[in-house]
């Protein structure tokens, strides 16, 4: 076996090309990239390090998001409290419309609502934001 694996599951993710978008797939052989331990690429895109299926989320995040003015974004490092932090914004955005004893909150998770305003948390840095969330009020 030339890959660690453990039984039934790869150690990383091996990336199907034809799964990425053609404009991701155009990308990747301009980038810079680095081989990992494990076999697998980091691509090096905007100052960031990412690997393929991610970067191509990224790819299309930038270009079809649609912000609206009245969004909320929790712009947050991973593992670093994103749900909490959901749930205190929107406690707070809300707290005139619910009771403390009927908050939403009680029985559904942060990321299960869907108020207005719409509150949106991302691990990205500002930099690789979509330019609508850049230009938003």
């Amino acid at each position: 076996m030339d890959k660690m694996e453990t039984p039934g599951i790869p150690f990383f993710e091996e990336v199907d090309l034809k799964k990425l978008s053609e404009e991701c797939q155009k990308l990747l052989p301009t980038l810079p990239r680095e081989k990992t331990w494990d076999g697998s690429y980091y691509y090096q895109y905007e100052g960031f390090w990412f690997r393929a299926m991610p970067l191509d989320a990224i790819i299309r995040f930038q270009k079809h998001f649609q912000a609206e003015d009245e969004n909320v974004f929790i712009v947050i490092a991973a593992k670093s409290g994103t749900t909490w932090l959901k749930a205190l914004t929107f406690a707070a955005a809300n707290r005139n419309d619910f009771p403390l004893s009927r908050s939403p909150l009680l029985s559904s998770s942060p990321h299960e609502l869907l108020p207005r305003p719409r509150i949106l948390a991302t691990h990205l840095p500002y930099q690789l934001l979509p330019q609508p969330v850049k230009d938003s009020k």
